[in-house]
């Protein structure tokens, strides 16, 4: 074998050397991209500290942490239920949840976790195994003023209970007809989360008009003002506690009752308002799993 010969064979056929090109194009753009999106979560928290730092309700900007929710719910429902003394195991706490996508991430995946009981309502297919689960019950329905009443009354007794502890109202739409129409029917919770359409300032009342076949095209037509769920809830007895600062999409109303336990909390709907951040998409967490969130419902703590 002559010295050229064994040079050819040693040398990289032009399929290697594009292969190797593009490999190293790869590596590049995957270092890019991880460093864009370090950056990008680096951004929102930073925006995301501020928020808090300048709200002016001290027990949001205090309590508000992510754990289940979609985003930093979850710590202002702990604590509220806390201070009601819910989360004490000697009885069970009871929720009701309108909206809760495939039941991965929602506002009371954290009280579950925790050992509470309730019952969930949606249009979609859930992912995880709720039907072996002895604390979860859900309902698959499209919700409307003709069914939620019975929706409802159907929930109460299938934990045999007259009223629940907590409820939550995230249907991206109707959701001041149906929380009229539960109070109007003597829906009572210690505690109400609902959705509300932070585009408008607190001096604007204005809610959507009622739609049963309303289906959310993530504009910016959707819900109610802050204001107006204000003078609902305050008609029928409760002070709106508090806005969750990251994204500014939930609000908490508690019955008066219980105003003596949240001497921080402002009495200016003003103070209490968040504005609209919903792009934060910074989870700072690993992959949601279904395997994880069954095991959360088969556990008996």
């Amino acid at each position: 074998m002559t010295e050229s010969t064994e040079t050819n064979l040693k040398a990289p056929s032009n399929v290697e050397i594009v292969f190797r090109y593009l490999r190293a194009i790869f590596l590049k753009i995957k270092q890019i991209t991880f460093e864009l999106q370090s950056g990008h979560a680096l951004l929102v928290e930073l925006v995301y500290q501020s928020r808090l730092k300048s709200h002016s309700n001290p027990f949001a900007s205090k309590y508000a942490k992510r754990y289940f929710s979609q985003s930093d719910e979850d710590g202002i429902t702990i604590e509220i239920l806390s201070r009601m003394s819910y989360l004490d195991d000697l009885t069970p706490t009871f929720f009701l949840e309108f909206g809760v996508g495939n039941g991965t991430e929602n506002n009371t995946l954290v009280l579950l976790s925790s050992g509470q009981c309730g019952t969930w309502v949606g249009g979609q297919k859930l992912s995880i195994d709720f039907k072996s689960s002895e604390r979860l019950h859900f309902i698959e329905k499209w919700v409307t003023l003709k069914n939620i009443i019975q929706i409802y009354q159907d929930s109460l007794n299938t934990w045999s209970i007259d009223q629940f502890d907590l409820i939550s109202m995230d249907l991206d739409g109707n959701d001041f007809h149906f929380i009229s129409s539960l109070l109007d029917h003597g829906c009572r919770p210690s505690v109400f989360i609902c959705e509300y359409n932070a585009i408008f300032p607190p001096i604007v009342s204005w809610t959507q008009p009622y739609d049963p076949d309303h289906v959310w095209t993530k504009d910016q037509y959707f819900g109610v003002s802050l204001a107006k769920l204000n003078s609902l809830f305050s008609e029928h007895g409760y002070f709106l506690c508090a806005c969750n600062p990251q994204t500014g999409s939930n609000a908490f109303f508690i019955q008066n009752s219980y105003r003596d336990l949240f001497p921080e909390v402002p009495n200016a709907i003003e103070d209490i308002y968040v504005t609209p951040f919903y792009n934060f998409d910074n989870t700072f967490s690993h992959h949601k799993s279904v395997k994880f969130i069954n095991n959360l419902l088969n556990s008996s703590s």
